[in-house]
């Protein structure tokens, strides 16, 4: 769906899709996308222009019991049957361990929940201000935000240790440029390109997850992490992450032609 438009000195453009896939598998990597998009330009005048643009994204996965319920699948026998007489779930014999029984493959995608959803926000906005005669200022603001969370929960009747996490992380990031553009062409045969720049930005991420084992009944899922009831000290697991970053560049670039046949190009940053 999509919209657009303007007047001589505004125009816009506004879409919005939609995507709902199912996976090849039932109950198995099922993917749903929503993208937002809309940009602006404007004209404030002769020598001032300018502009937005606003971007936003939002995924939704479920994985089932994720990648190895493939590779459980391959191993099996193409002559097993899924399911018993009763209708119940026919466990199968692991074929690298005789002596051992592992889940059946399609028990594993029906119960078992990995759940994975994320966030993606983008936005800028710029001016571009004409000083002199192929003299152009540009100052744009950039930032960009993201956050994901990640839910897994394999039931009792899949695994007897009911294993449940969830994670959450979080990146944020900001920036400011600034370049000065000077372009002219000399005696029809001399063509000079300059350009001087700034850029600052600010990166910051954060993280944390938590996991138990054990839990009373299914219900609990990862919304109670607390009830479990671990055997061991590794059966619980916690973590925290913090970075910043912070950075500041000076760029520069030097482009000149003769008759648009020579060409000499410097170019320059430090950070």
């Amino acid at each position: 769906l999509s919209a657009n438009g303007g007047t001589e000195k505004v125009t816009y453009n506004v879409s919005f899709d939609y995507l709902d896939q199912e996976g090849m598998m039932d109950h198995a990597s099922d993917y749903q996308r929503y993208n937002f998009r809309s940009n602006l330009t404007f004209e404030l005048s002769k020598r001032l222009k300018g502009g937005t643009n606003i971007y936003f994204r939002r995924q939704e996965r479920r994985n089932g019991s994720g990648g190895s319920t493939y590779l459980s699948t391959l191993q099996r026998s193409p002559l097993a049957m899924p399911y018993n007489e009763d209708g119940s779930y026919n466990n199968y014999l692991d074929p690298f361990i005789p002596t051992a029984v592992s889940p059946n493959p399609i028990q594993s995608l029906k119960e078992s929940d990995n759940l994975q959803k994320n966030n993606n926000v983008n936005l800028q906005g710029y001016l571009n201000l004409k000083l002199l005669e192929g003299l152009i200022f540009t100052t744009e603001f950039n930032n960009s935000w993201y956050n994901g969370w990640n839910y897994n929960y394999t039931p009792s009747t899949v695994d007897e240790a009911t294993p449940a996490s969830t994670g959450h992380s979080e990146t944020s990031k900001l920036e400011w440029v600034n370049r000065l553009n000077f372009n002219k062409t000399i005696s029809d045969n001399h063509n000079v390109d300059l350009m001087i720049g700034s850029t600052i930005e600010n990166v910051t991420r954060n993280s944390v997850s938590a996991g138990n084992k054990y839990f009373p009944n299914d219900g609990f899922k990862w919304y109670n992490l607390d009830q479990g009831q671990p055997l061991e000290l590794d059966d619980i697991s916690m973590g925290s992450s913090y970075n910043t970053y912070r950075g500041a560049s000076l760029l520069g670039r030097a482009n000149y032609n003769f008759s648009n046949r020579y060409y000499v190009t410097f170019t320059g940053r430090y950070d």
